[in-house]
């Protein structure tokens, strides 16, 4: 009678079981690789938790110490601090309001162009069905550029919780190359606080001012540009100065064409007072002055290059006292190579 045999598919049971222990192992080693990494990645979150921690204690000490400089040097830390929040304020208005005007200003640009093309059309026949709809979307569009620039769009105020010793950091490292140091913030803090009462002592809110001024006139051009667009109508660029609440063009001068050559008087409101002044060359027209072309050209490249850097147009009335059609156009012209005009009839 033949022996059973101990065999399966050609494998004996001990065979298969060393098998079976060798996989196991396999698996166990891999589990174990597996274990390693997980540890050491949480080994890493570990440090860092330890890093964090003693970067808030160190941005602590740097609070601490700044605040007790500002003080021993008699200025309050909260109006350092509320002053250079305002300040960032501001200026991310600002950003927002230059944006505005240059969206409205390359609508107003469309609409001027369709108008144009239309005008031409009327001149041949009337007009078709597909120019009243391109009208209609166009004024569709300038709806709803105009809604969403009457919602309040300022940016956020700054959160409470800034990380002060971060952006002294990020400063130190673009501003002047070089690295924050622990164990230097007594250093760091009587630097900040010398130019801090430096620059306190040339203006206390000077750069709040000066922003604050730039925003109302930027407001005032988004009033004029949306003034105009309901005209449907405009030129290159939108008033220097105009109404933040009506978007009225403040004029800047009073031009009377002569001739013997121009003369030139102040038209500005009085409380564009300061503004004019600011103005390079603007002060010497503070009464009325002759000059003649030459002089007048010379005398506004000042005033050019503020509005061209501003991407905005200085405004004039002129007034006609020629009956030299020649005379009088040279002086238009020279007129309107720095100004945008109005003239004024009589």
């Amino acid at each position: 009678m033949r022996a059973k045999s101990d065999q399966i598919f050609q494998l004996s049971l001990t065979e298969i079981a060393f098998t079976l222990a060798f996989i196991l192992m396999l698996l166990l080693g891999y589990m174990l690789v597996q274990a390693d990494e997980h540890a050491a990645k949480l080994q890493l979150s570990l440090d860092r938790s330890r890093q964090l921690d003693m970067h808030r204690k160190a941005f602590d000490e740097a609070r601490r110490k700044l605040s007790e400089a500002l003080s021993r040097s008699g200025i309050s830390p909260d109006e350092v601090i509320t002053s250079l929040v305002a300040e960032s304020k501001l200026i991310n208005e600002r950003e927002a309001l230059k944006r505005r005007v240059g969206d409205l200003d390359k609508e107003l640009s469309a609409l001027t162009e369709l108008k144009k093309t239309l005008d031409a059309v009327q001149d041949k026949a009337a007009v078709s069905e597909n120019s009243h709809q391109a009208v209609t979307d166009a004024l569709a569009l300038k709806a709803t550029l105009e809604k969403q620039i009457g919602d309040k769009d300022i940016a956020a105020e700054a959160e409470a919780g800034v990380a002060l010793k971060k952006e002294v950091e990020k400063q130190l490292q673009e501003q002047m190359g070089e690295s924050y140091a622990s164990g230097e913030e007594q250093t760091l803090a009587r630097d900040l606080v010398a130019a801090r009462k430096e620059m306190m002592g040339a203006s206390s809110s000077g750069g709040v001012i000066r922003v604050t001024k730039e925003n109302a006139d930027l407001r005032g051009q988004v009033a004029f540009l949306k003034a105009r667009l309901d005209a449907r109508g405009g030129r290159d660029y939108p008033p220097c100065w105009a109404d933040e609440q009506t978007g009225k063009v403040e004029f800047l001068f009073t031009i009377e064409i002569g001739t013997d050559g121009l003369r030139v008087m102040p038209a500005w409101p009085e409380k564009r007072q300061p503004d004019a002044m600011a103005l390079p060359g603007a002060s010497r027209f503070k009464e009325p002055k002759a000059v003649s072309l030459a002089q007048f050209s010379s005398e506004m490249q000042g005033i050019n290059r503020i509005s061209k850097e501003k991407n905005c147009r200085h405004y004039v009335y002129v007034k006609n006292r020629v009956t030299d059609l020649g005379l009088f156009n040279r002086s238009r012209y020279t007129v309107e190579n720095f100004f945008y005009k109005l003239e004024l009839r009589g």
